[in-house]
């Protein structure tokens, strides 16, 4: 007969402090560990770095539980709503671990949908640990792990070693939401809902961001995705799974009304956005042949901070999802800037561009978007025609260079065009950008093309872009580089990732990113929409 005593149970969690002690009663041991990560988190696709909880789980000597016991299924989600000393049923998960196991694991994740306080930032983790929470009992109601929340999440493994055997066990689960006169009223809540599983965390928190912010103007913005790995999935899946990305945006007082909640899938899937799905625009785009999905936001206020929250749910969303780190956002003031993406030759070109008096009321972009894509195209062409003179098919020890090859020439001279002739807008001065008056571009033939309606400043070009035509493309040319720094001042500037705001701006460099709207962005691979040279060193 299989006794659950008999099963060794291992409950890990994420925490370095807590000991836990031996119920007398079980053959039991218990570890704790930092920093776990699920083997198998069952639809995840692009979460590189789930976090558990780093928290103290006490044991708690409870000997009086005898509420009503309410059986629960595999990925079952318990939605929860408890008065101010409300006893909860006790959820139970009755299990058999698979004979083809060494190690049977139990994921338990819970998120808050409602506290019953208006600021809970002023709480103290103490604080909250007394009133709100969760107990997790392995095999016996006698001692309980308690379970916090933290930014209205939490989560943790339960490990069993059967060694291969098939022995039978339960995990109990009780939330609690303790009384206090002076805190609470009757009418009060404490809304959560959690969810066990041996498949995957049902609610999972990334403090990844999963998109990267590329620009905002003053009513709309534009997120990139992480490249989608094509080779594991082909580009069918990752077309199809685009349905499961949910956008959410919230103005500082949504924000504001988050907080404390900002982990939580129930409480941000639950939110009022402040901009409707319908303008939202999504675009599967390919840089260098990654695939990757862009995310338009329209309907924004100018100079207004916003804060972005992605999430990615799981199936129809009812098995619940993930909740990504939020990104903040400003928009600038109105008038100077507008955003441009999807050109056909500057590919890698999205960001804000100054605004002409002649397309201001080109709500589309389209008219400003292809003046600049048709320019830089038909100045390329010339140097397009100079390289036809180069060997570039030659044997490896007739070529002009060992290491580079006239492809790189040709990427590293377009993303330099592109950037020098589509000058990068914005409009909150610093120490880094150039300041431009109403009119002014960057060169005379550009002037006769573009007529800003008001004062502007231009994100320098990243001195890194000059550099890299030097380095990868034909001496005869003679391409070369200003060399001291009040040269380089004059035209370029320079990347500084200790900045809290982007120092220069760059045009198909994967290791840099770079927003005129805010602050910088978390660093994804993916040859970044940003603009470079001003020094010109090819006669045109």
């Amino acid at each position: 007969m299989k006794l659950r005593h008999q099963i060794n149970a291992l409950l890990l969690a994420c925490t370095a402090t807590s000991q836990l002690l031996d119920p007398l009663d079980l053959e039991y041991s218990a570890h704790l560990e930092q920093n776990i990560q699920p083997m198998n988190t069952g639809p995840r696709v692009r979460n590189s770095h789930l976090e558990l909880e780093e928290r103290a789980l006490p044991i708690k000597h409870d000997d009086a539980l005898d509420g009503n016991v309410v059986s629960i299924a595999d990925l079952e989600i318990q939605s929860v709503s408890l008065r101010p000393g409300q006893e909860s049923s006790i959820y139970a998960f009755d299990f058999t671990t698979e004979t083809s196991n060494f190690i049977t694991s139990f994921y338990l994740s819970a998120n808050v949908g409602e506290y019953p306080i208006d600021d809970v930032k002023s709480w103290t983790a103490a604080e909250m640990k007394e009133y709100f929470g969760m107990r997790f009992y392995v095999n016996s109601t006698k001692f309980s792990y308690m379970e916090t929340f933290k930014e209205g999440y939490t989560s943790d493994i339960a490990y069993f070693t059967n060694k291969l055997e098939a022995l039978d066990g339960v995990l109990y689960v009780q939330p609690y939401f303790h009384a206090n006169s002076t805190l609470f009223n009757d009418t009060d809540n404490f809304v959560l809902e959690f969810a066990i599983s041996e498949a995957h965390i049902a609610f999972q928190w990334d403090n990844g961001t999963m998109t990267n912010l590329v620009d905002a103007d003053d009513d709309s913005a534009v997120f990139l995705s992480s490249v989608m790995n094509t080779t594991v999935q082909p580009e069918s899946y990752w077309l199809n799974h685009s349905s499961s990305i949910h956008v959410h945006v919230f103005d500082i007082e949504g924000y504001r009304r988050l907080q404390g909640l900002t982990r939580s899938w129930l409480a941000v899937t639950d939110s009022v956005p402040v901009v409707e799905d319908s303008s939202i625009e999504r675009i599967f785009t390919t840089s260098k042949g990654e695939l990757q999905e862009q995310f338009v936001i329209s309907g924004l206020n100018a100079s207004t901070v916003y804060y972005v929250i992605f999430t990615e749910s799981f199936g129809s969303g009812e098995q619940g999802g993930v909740v990504y780190s939020a990104i903040e956002i400003v928009t600038q003031k109105e008038g100077s800037c507008e955003l441009i993406f999807g050109l056909d030759f500057c590919d890698n070109v999205a960001y804000s561009v100054p605004q002409s008096y002649e397309f201001a009321k080109d709500k589309n972009r389209t008219a400003l978007k292809l003046l600049y894509d048709n320019y830089a195209s038909s100045v390329y062409q010339n140097f397009s025609y100079a390289m036809q003179q180069i060997s570039c098919d030659a044997e490896s020890d007739s070529r002009y260079s060992p290491i580079a090859t006239c492809q790189d020439c040709h990427n590293s001279y377009k993303n330099w065009l592109c950037g020098v002739l589509i000058p990068r807008c914005a409009t909150t001065p610093n120490g880094y950008f150039m300041a431009r008056s109403a009119g002014e571009m960057r060169t005379e033939q550009l002037s006769s093309m573009i007529n800003p309606p008001s004062d502007w400043y231009e994100v320098l070009p990243c001195i890194d872009m000059c550099h890299a035509i030097v380095r990868d493309c034909p001496s005869d040319f003679s391409f070369s580089c200003p060399q001291d720094s009040s040269s380089i001042l004059q035209s370029y500037s320079y990347w500084d990732d200790d900045s809290s705001f982007d120092t220069c701006n760059n045009v198909g460099n994967g290791t840099m990113t770079a927003t005129s709207s805010g602050r910088k962005s978390v660093k994804l691979g993916w040859g970044h929409l940003l603009l470079l040279g001003v020094c010109w060193i090819f006669v045109f």
